[in-house]
Protein backbone atom coordinates (compact mmCIF):
# COMPACT_ATOMS: atom_id res chain seq x y z
CA UNK A 1 0.00 0.00 0.00
CA UNK A 2 2.54 2.37 1.09
CA UNK A 3 4.26 1.93 -2.12
CA UNK A 4 0.93 2.79 -4.49
CA UNK A 5 0.56 5.70 -2.22
CA UNK A 6 3.86 6.82 -3.75
CA UNK A 7 3.62 5.72 -7.30
CA UNK A 8 0.01 7.99 -6.92
CA UNK A 9 1.83 11.27 -5.48
CA UNK A 10 4.76 11.02 -8.34
CA UNK A 11 1.88 10.66 -11.18
CA UNK A 12 0.11 13.68 -9.61
CA UNK A 13 2.83 15.81 -9.09
CA UNK A 14 4.19 15.17 -12.83
CA UNK A 15 0.79 15.80 -14.27
CA UNK A 16 0.92 19.21 -12.40
CA UNK A 17 4.50 19.66 -13.61
CA UNK A 18 2.78 19.31 -17.34
CA UNK A 19 -0.02 21.43 -16.96
CA UNK A 20 2.02 24.14 -15.63
CA UNK A 21 4.60 24.02 -18.58
CA UNK A 22 0.58 23.91 -20.94
CA UNK A 23 -0.04 27.70 -19.29
CA UNK A 24 1.10 30.48 -21.39
CA UNK A 25 3.74 32.47 -20.33
CA UNK A 26 3.70 36.29 -20.43
CA UNK A 27 7.00 37.59 -22.51
CA UNK A 28 7.60 40.79 -20.64
CA UNK A 29 9.84 41.84 -23.96
CA UNK A 30 6.18 41.18 -26.00
CA UNK A 31 4.66 44.73 -25.20
CA UNK A 32 0.75 44.83 -25.28
CA UNK A 33 -1.47 48.61 -25.53
CA UNK A 34 -4.30 49.07 -23.85
CA UNK A 35 -6.96 51.98 -23.18
CA UNK A 36 -6.24 52.69 -19.58
CA UNK A 37 -6.92 55.17 -16.85
CA UNK A 38 -4.36 57.43 -15.88
CA UNK A 39 -3.03 55.99 -12.66
CA UNK A 40 -3.80 52.83 -10.74
CA UNK A 41 -4.13 54.77 -7.82
CA UNK A 42 -7.39 56.91 -8.73
CA UNK A 43 -10.08 54.83 -7.97
CA UNK A 44 -10.72 54.06 -10.92
CA UNK A 45 -10.36 50.62 -12.99
CA UNK A 46 -7.32 50.00 -14.59
CA UNK A 47 -8.90 50.17 -17.97
CA UNK A 48 -11.89 52.31 -18.86
CA UNK A 49 -14.16 51.04 -22.22
CA UNK A 50 -15.95 54.36 -22.15
CA UNK A 51 -15.43 58.35 -22.44
CA UNK A 52 -17.78 60.61 -22.19
CA UNK A 53 -17.66 64.78 -23.11
CA UNK A 54 -18.99 67.69 -23.55
CA UNK A 55 -19.02 70.69 -25.00
CA UNK A 56 -21.48 72.53 -22.99
CA UNK A 57 -19.27 72.23 -19.79
CA UNK A 58 -15.73 73.55 -21.75
CA UNK A 59 -15.30 77.38 -21.98
CA UNK A 60 -17.77 79.17 -24.34
CA UNK A 61 -17.49 79.68 -28.11
CA UNK A 62 -15.11 76.02 -28.18
CA UNK A 63 -15.42 74.74 -31.30
CA UNK A 64 -13.21 71.72 -31.63
CA UNK A 65 -11.62 69.68 -28.39
CA UNK A 66 -8.30 68.15 -28.36
CA UNK A 67 -9.07 64.91 -25.97
CA UNK A 68 -6.35 63.13 -24.11
CA UNK A 69 -6.75 59.68 -23.74
CA UNK A 70 -4.58 57.67 -21.42
CA UNK A 71 -2.83 54.22 -23.01
CA UNK A 72 -1.08 51.98 -21.11
CA UNK A 73 1.72 49.47 -21.98
CA UNK A 74 2.26 46.08 -20.68
CA UNK A 75 5.68 44.36 -20.70
CA UNK A 76 8.65 46.46 -20.31
CA UNK A 77 8.40 50.29 -21.22
CA UNK A 78 9.91 51.10 -24.38
CA UNK A 79 13.52 52.49 -24.24
CA UNK A 80 13.09 54.28 -27.93
CA UNK A 81 9.82 56.08 -28.95
CA UNK A 82 7.62 53.78 -30.87
CA UNK A 83 4.93 54.47 -32.74
CA UNK A 84 1.38 52.26 -32.10
CA UNK A 85 -1.81 52.07 -33.90
CA UNK A 86 -5.05 52.85 -33.49
CA UNK A 87 -8.31 52.90 -35.81
CA UNK A 88 -11.82 54.20 -35.88
CA UNK A 89 -13.66 50.71 -36.05
CA UNK A 90 -17.42 51.85 -36.25
CA UNK A 91 -19.32 53.26 -39.01
CA UNK A 92 -19.77 56.38 -37.62
CA UNK A 93 -22.96 57.06 -38.54
CA UNK A 94 -23.36 59.43 -35.15
CA UNK A 95 -20.56 61.80 -36.13
CA UNK A 96 -18.53 62.51 -39.76
CA UNK A 97 -15.21 61.23 -40.48
CA UNK A 98 -13.98 64.59 -41.01
CA UNK A 99 -14.98 66.08 -37.65
CA UNK A 100 -12.93 63.49 -35.86
CA UNK A 101 -8.93 63.14 -36.15
CA UNK A 102 -6.26 60.80 -34.57
CA UNK A 103 -2.95 62.81 -33.45
CA UNK A 104 0.29 60.41 -34.30
CA UNK A 105 -0.25 57.76 -31.78
CA UNK A 106 3.61 57.82 -30.11
CA UNK A 107 4.47 56.04 -27.04
CA UNK A 108 7.71 57.39 -25.62
CA UNK A 109 10.53 56.23 -23.91
CA UNK A 110 10.41 54.70 -20.56
CA UNK A 111 6.96 55.50 -19.90
CA UNK A 112 4.52 52.69 -19.18
CA UNK A 113 1.32 55.52 -19.32
CA UNK A 114 1.06 57.80 -22.76
CA UNK A 115 -1.22 59.68 -23.87
CA UNK A 116 -3.18 59.67 -26.95
CA UNK A 117 -4.77 62.84 -28.70
CA UNK A 118 -8.14 62.90 -30.99
CA UNK A 119 -9.41 66.50 -32.19
CA UNK A 120 -13.08 66.23 -32.22
CA UNK A 121 -14.92 69.21 -33.96
CA UNK A 122 -17.87 70.24 -32.26
CA UNK A 123 -21.20 69.83 -34.71
CA UNK A 124 -24.86 71.26 -34.65
CA UNK A 125 -26.61 67.93 -34.11
CA UNK A 126 -24.17 67.66 -30.67
CA UNK A 127 -27.28 70.40 -29.39
CA UNK A 128 -29.70 67.73 -28.69
CA UNK A 129 -28.09 64.22 -29.28
CA UNK A 130 -25.39 62.52 -28.06
CA UNK A 131 -22.63 61.53 -30.69
CA UNK A 132 -20.17 58.68 -30.48
CA UNK A 133 -17.39 56.77 -32.52
CA UNK A 134 -15.21 53.43 -31.00
CA UNK A 135 -11.50 53.52 -31.08
CA UNK A 136 -9.51 50.55 -31.34
CA UNK A 137 -5.51 49.41 -30.71
CA UNK A 138 -4.37 47.28 -33.54
CA UNK A 139 -1.40 45.21 -33.95
CA UNK A 140 2.11 46.68 -34.86
CA UNK A 141 5.59 45.82 -35.61
CA UNK A 142 5.77 46.59 -31.94
CA UNK A 143 3.04 46.47 -29.63
CA UNK A 144 0.64 43.01 -29.49
CA UNK A 145 -3.03 44.17 -28.63
CA UNK A 146 -4.05 44.00 -25.24
CA UNK A 147 -6.26 41.45 -23.81
CA UNK A 148 -10.25 41.60 -23.30
CA UNK A 149 -12.26 44.54 -23.63
CA UNK A 150 -9.53 47.32 -23.11
CA UNK A 151 -8.15 47.82 -26.90
CA UNK A 152 -11.52 49.49 -27.80
CA UNK A 153 -13.15 52.74 -26.33
CA UNK A 154 -16.23 54.16 -27.14
CA UNK A 155 -15.85 58.39 -27.06
CA UNK A 156 -19.59 59.92 -26.47
CA UNK A 157 -19.35 63.48 -27.31
CA UNK A 158 -22.40 66.30 -27.03
CA UNK A 159 -22.97 69.66 -26.50
CA UNK A 160 -25.98 69.63 -24.27
CA UNK A 161 -26.64 71.15 -20.82
CA UNK A 162 -29.46 70.66 -19.20
CA UNK A 163 -31.68 73.56 -17.17
CA UNK A 164 -30.67 73.40 -13.45
CA UNK A 165 -33.38 73.02 -11.03
CA UNK A 166 -32.16 76.13 -9.00
CA UNK A 167 -32.72 78.41 -12.33
CA UNK A 168 -35.87 79.15 -11.71
CA UNK A 169 -35.61 80.47 -8.40
CA UNK A 170 -32.70 82.64 -9.68
CA UNK A 171 -34.26 84.07 -12.90
CA UNK A 172 -34.61 87.43 -11.15
CA UNK A 173 -30.29 87.43 -11.35
CA UNK A 174 -29.64 84.93 -14.68
CA UNK A 175 -33.19 85.53 -16.62
CA UNK A 176 -34.25 82.92 -19.17
CA UNK A 177 -32.63 79.68 -19.56
CA UNK A 178 -29.89 79.76 -22.28
CA UNK A 179 -27.50 77.08 -22.52
CA UNK A 180 -24.75 79.71 -23.15
CA UNK A 181 -25.21 81.79 -19.73
CA UNK A 182 -25.19 78.35 -17.52
CA UNK A 183 -22.36 77.75 -19.55
CA UNK A 184 -20.24 80.68 -18.83
CA UNK A 185 -21.56 80.21 -14.97
CA UNK A 186 -19.99 76.88 -14.99
CA UNK A 187 -16.49 78.73 -15.51
CA UNK A 188 -17.18 82.06 -13.37
CA UNK A 189 -18.30 80.10 -10.62
CA UNK A 190 -16.39 76.72 -9.95
CA UNK A 191 -16.06 74.89 -6.09
CA UNK A 192 -13.76 76.54 -4.08
CA UNK A 193 -13.76 79.84 -5.39
CA UNK A 194 -16.55 80.96 -2.77
CA UNK A 195 -14.96 80.53 0.35
CA UNK A 196 -18.27 80.61 2.03
CA UNK A 197 -18.25 77.61 4.86
CA UNK A 198 -20.88 75.14 5.01
CA UNK A 199 -22.91 75.94 8.23
CA UNK A 200 -22.30 72.03 9.87
CA UNK A 201 -18.78 71.49 8.14
CA UNK A 202 -16.86 74.71 7.46
CA UNK A 203 -15.43 73.98 4.28
CA UNK A 204 -17.06 76.19 1.44
CA UNK A 205 -19.85 74.12 -0.96
CA UNK A 206 -21.52 76.85 -2.64
CA UNK A 207 -20.92 76.48 -6.64
CA UNK A 208 -22.82 75.92 -10.27
CA UNK A 209 -24.21 72.92 -9.40
CA UNK A 210 -24.88 73.94 -5.64
CA UNK A 211 -26.57 77.00 -5.29
CA UNK A 212 -28.53 78.37 -2.18
CA UNK A 213 -32.05 77.70 -1.47
CA UNK A 214 -33.02 81.34 -0.58
CA UNK A 215 -32.14 83.63 -3.61
CA UNK A 216 -33.28 86.47 -2.06
CA UNK A 217 -31.08 89.17 -0.83
CA UNK A 218 -28.16 88.19 -2.17
CA UNK A 219 -25.91 90.90 -1.94
CA UNK A 220 -25.99 91.03 1.84
CA UNK A 221 -26.43 86.78 2.31
CA UNK A 222 -24.43 85.39 0.29
CA UNK A 223 -21.58 88.78 -1.18
CA UNK A 224 -19.14 86.51 -2.90
CA UNK A 225 -22.02 84.66 -4.95
CA UNK A 226 -23.62 87.83 -5.41
CA UNK A 227 -19.94 88.89 -7.36
CA UNK A 228 -19.97 86.69 -9.58
CA UNK A 229 -23.15 86.83 -10.65
CA UNK A 230 -22.34 90.50 -11.33
CA UNK A 231 -19.25 89.22 -13.32
CA UNK A 232 -21.51 86.85 -15.36
CA UNK A 233 -23.85 90.36 -16.17
CA UNK A 234 -20.94 92.23 -17.19
CA UNK A 235 -19.39 89.33 -19.84
CA UNK A 236 -22.44 89.34 -21.94
CA UNK A 237 -22.60 93.22 -21.21
CA UNK A 238 -18.76 93.19 -22.94
CA UNK A 239 -19.76 89.97 -25.31
CA UNK A 240 -21.93 89.50 -28.18
CA UNK A 241 -23.66 86.61 -27.53
CA UNK A 242 -27.02 85.15 -29.66
CA UNK A 243 -28.70 81.80 -28.12
CA UNK A 244 -27.44 79.08 -29.94
CA UNK A 245 -25.44 81.08 -32.14
CA UNK A 246 -28.56 82.71 -34.20
CA UNK A 247 -27.78 85.66 -34.78
CA UNK A 248 -31.12 86.59 -35.98
CA UNK A 249 -32.70 85.73 -32.36
CA UNK A 250 -31.44 88.96 -29.73
CA UNK A 251 -28.08 88.84 -28.24
CA UNK A 252 -29.04 87.57 -24.66
CA UNK A 253 -28.33 90.30 -21.95
CA UNK A 254 -28.91 89.07 -18.42
CA UNK A 255 -31.62 91.34 -16.12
Amino acid sequence: MKNIFIILIAALMLTGCKENQDITQFDLEQRMIYFGSSTYDDGLPPYDTTMNYTFAMDELGLTKKRLAIPVRVMGTSPTEDLPYTVSIIDSLSKIQASDVKIEPAIFHAGLFVDTLYVVVNKTEQMADQVLHFTLEVQENAHFKKGLGDNVRLKVNVSDMLTKPTWWEKFRAYFGPYHKEVYQQWIQIYPLGVDPTPHIITGEPYLYWGRMPDDANFLANTYPVLYTHIRQLKQYFEDNVVHPGGDTSLPRIKLP
